[in-house]
């Protein structure tokens, strides 16, 4: 069985359930909410995790201490469900110094450079908000050299912990329950009405323009030759913002 363990017992937030290490906090809440040991705001932190998961289905691997590593079981969040966690962790980041934007579905940036992403999964009438935030990198493997970076490399002081920057996750979604949700995420995101490019699986790169959020969370674009459709899920879907559009 795996020991909890918390490395700052003297400022510990009774929100958090933090381990050692684990493969995915995502499973690591679905396991709880089976036994029943989980209810609706607990938050699982993980200071090592080893197996977690993008949307994309890409691993997300987190050096110990180096990164947030959060999942919160919710049993009644607000709706859309999925952009409620993106606005909650711009504005804990906003607070700790460093400027964001949000990019449709998941991932929060600064610039194009990615410094969290968000996988809501549910389980029965559960839903599970897995959160992953870099904070202590101060560099990054190849291929994320190119695009990761972290609160370390984005604020001159030193950045927070692994535990006080879930604090401030907690409490940022606590704030963000009573916010119409569709507005505030439009007006944290640095995509909409400009130009993206996209892709579905192994298609080729195509252009579109991001013109709002609608009232579900979904994209709606406008095409090239002036139709619109509104995209519902980014499932085999990469979006990426272009650069230096004018």
């Amino acid at each position: 069985m795996m020991a909890e363990h918390d490395p700052l017992a003297a400022t510990r937030d009774p929100r958090l359930v933090v381990v050692q290490e684990c493969a995915s906090t995502n499973d690591l809440a679905r396991e709880r909410l089976a036994d029943s040991s989980a209810e609706s705001g607990s938050a699982f932190v993980a200071l090592h995790q080893t197996r977690g998961r993008t949307l994309g289905g890409d691993d997300w691997v987190t050096p110990g201490g180096e990164a947030l590593t959060m999942s919160v079981v919710v049993e009644s969040p607000p709706l859309p469900v999925a952009l409620w966690p993106a606005v909650a962790v711009h504005d804990a980041l906003s607070l700790l110094g460093v400027r964001a934007g949000l990019k449709w579905p998941n991932d929060v940036l600064v610039g194009r450079r990615k410094i969290a992403g968000i996988l809501v999964e549910q389980a029965a009438c559960w839903h599970i908000i897995g959160i992953g935030l870099n904070i202590r990198q101060r560099s990054f493997p190849p291929p994320l050299d190119d695009t990761a970076t972290s609160i370390a490399l984005e604020t001159q002081s030193g950045p927070p912990g692994v535990l006080e920057t879930a604090s401030a996750v907690l409490d940022a979604l606590d704030l963000a329950r009573d916010f119409d949700l569709v507005s505030a995420w439009s007006e944290r995101s640095n995509m909409l009405g400009r130009p993206i490019d996209y892709r579905r699986g192994s298609d080729g790169w195509r252009r579109a323009t991001a013109v709002a959020i609608g009232p579900h969370g979904d994209l709606v674009v406008r095409y090239p030759d002036g139709s619109e459709a509104a995209w519902h899920s980014a499932h085999d879907l990469d979006v990426r913002p272009v650069d230096n559009a004018g």
